[in-house]
């Protein structure tokens, strides 16, 4: 996600996403689509690793908070297991959540949880309006590749042998947060 070509609520947004996550989240923390490392800023440093895609935000990140640990998804160890995995805003970017979820399960500690925020499916269209009038991160609306609710979430889920452990709507009901366990 292009965080430079934010939209006038952009900040706004993420800020009440991190902050209704925040309660869920154990350390230690893998926080997918980490971006500049917004997140990690309310963990330990030795509780919290960041990764994304991004080498540009992924350098931020570093620069910014320089005692935490980022790594390009790429370059992730692989056999680290996490309590909690954040996905924050971030499931919605993915042309293949099923192949993704399965490689995240792999790496979620037995008792663990991921974490994830999405839009919600009915709120489609003014979030892509509101990208159009500089609201919202025009970038990242074009970058959506599917809106996910209950239903498609529980099925993803299942594939990937994980279950909805908690669910609850947010920012008027335009957003939502999936609390996912293993089965």
């Amino acid at each position: 996600m292009n965080e430079q070509a934010d939209g006038a609520l952009s900040g706004y947004l993420r800020f009440i996403r991190l902050h209704t996550a925040k309660p869920f989240l154990a350390p230690a923390i893998l926080d997918v689509g980490c971006g500049k490392g917004h997140l990690a800023q309310y963990f330990d440093p030795n509780s919290y690793t960041g990764t994304d895609i991004n080498p540009e935000a992924i350098a931020c990140a570093k620069k910014d908070h320089p005692r935490h640990c980022f790594h390009l998804m790429a370059e992730l160890p692989p056999n680290i297991k996490f309590r909690t995995i954040a996905l924050l805003a971030v499931i919605e970017h993915l042309a293949d959540p099923g192949s993704f979820m399965h490689k995240l399960a792999d790496k979620l500690e037995p008792e663990g949880k991921i974490i994830i925020t999405t839009p919600h499916p009915a709120f489609r269209k003014i979030y892509e309006t509101g990208a159009c009038l500089g609201l919202f991160n025009h970038s990242a609306a074009e970058e959506h590749h599917q809106y996910l609710d209950w239903a498609a979430m529980d099925q993803l889920t299942k594939e990937c042998r994980l279950k909805i452990g908690a669910y609850q709507r947010f920012l008027w009901g335009a957003n939502q947060l999936f609390i996912l366990e293993h089965t």
